[in-house]
């Protein structure tokens, strides 16, 4: 029961640092240009 909504909010915080990592990656190479 808790355990779950630990895993939900861990996959949560993975996707979360995914987009952070993938936009500042996105960032970064438009002031690239």
């Amino acid at each position: 029961m808790a355990w779950d909504l630990i895993k939900t909010i861990q996959v949560s915080l993975v996707i979360l640092l995914l987009e952070t990592s993938h936009g500042l990656r996105k960032t970064a190479r438009d002031k690239s240009k």
